[in-house]
């Protein structure tokens, strides 16, 4: 479905460039003098308005579809999607900025010049944010809070069986607390490889541009990664503090935080 979407989008960038823009332009250029053709020349201006007007329609249904799509591509990557399905989606998107820079191209005669390849560097650059802002939503949405309504829910039941119960909450909270590093430590480590591996041609600007796009994508994955790395220290911290009561499970959440350092170091944020 995307490939018939995406070329219904290209289809209408056809039809505005020959139906609207190179007819209002031919329409305005055929303008006679001679008195005796002015009639036929406004019936056919007037058919051509209708006719302008019908297209004008489609293009601009179309306009707003593209839109939908764009909402909705985005919206997949908010959910468990793999390596094939990630780049599928990016591609659909690119593919999307790919029909609005030809259409601010064939806008280009009627309108000061465009710098299409610092509108296209913008353009990959929200993409790269937008890509971010989804995955991020994956991570929280998957991630439960430690110490939140699953962890009560074991403690109240503990709580009536005296201290054996105590005793198997605690254990339940610690292999919580374990259970949440190693999701948080697999789903940055699945994002940050699914950024290297889409956008790294990012990485390495042509010799024609400049290196501001280079630096700006690379800024852009060691903020998006610090502020993720920070949020997981911060969260550890405060359910250690409030759940682990034994030596046993603070040496086990400092092996997986460890070991969750170790991951990240291996696609360069060590």
């Amino acid at each position: 479905l995307y490939e018939d979407a995406l070329s219904i989008a290209g289809f209408a960038n056809t039809l505005e460039r020959r139906h609207l823009m190179e007819g209002g332009n031919s329409s305005s250029s055929g303008k006679v003098s001679d008195e005796n053709v002015d009639g036929k020349n406004q019936s056919d201006q007037s058919q051509w308005n209708k006719k302008g007007d019908v297209v004008a329609g489609v293009v601009s249904e179309i306009r707003r579809r593209e839109a939908d799509l764009r909402r909705m591509l985005i919206h997949r990557l908010r959910q468990d999607v793999t390596m094939p399905q990630c780049l599928e989606v990016v591609t659909a998107l690119r593919r999307l900025n790919g029909v609005e820079l030809e259409r601010r191209n064939n806008s280009k005669s009627s309108r000061a010049d465009h710098d299409l390849e610092g509108v296209h560097a913008a353009m990959e650059m929200r993409l790269q944010v937008d890509f971010l802002e989804a995955r991020d939503c994956w991570i929280e949405g998957g991630v439960t809070k430690i110490g939140s309504a699953q962890a009560a829910a074991v403690a109240a039941a503990s709580s009536s069986s005296g201290d054996k119960g105590s005793s198997s909450g605690t254990s339940a909270q610690a292999e919580q607390i374990l259970d949440g590093v190693e999701r948080y430590r697999t789903r940055c480590f699945e994002i940050v490889t699914q950024f290297l591996a889409i956008f790294r041609g990012s990485f390495a600007p042509s010799p024609s541009s400049s290196s501001n796009n280079h630096d700006h994508s690379f800024s852009l994955l060691s903020m998006w990664t610090a502020r993720r790395i920070q949020t997981f220290l911060t969260t550890l911290s405060s359910n250690i503090v409030t759940h682990v009561n034994d030596t046993a499970t603070l040496r086990d959440a400092l092996d997986a935080a460890s070991f969750f350092a170790s991951s990240m170091g291996r696609v360069g944020a060590d």
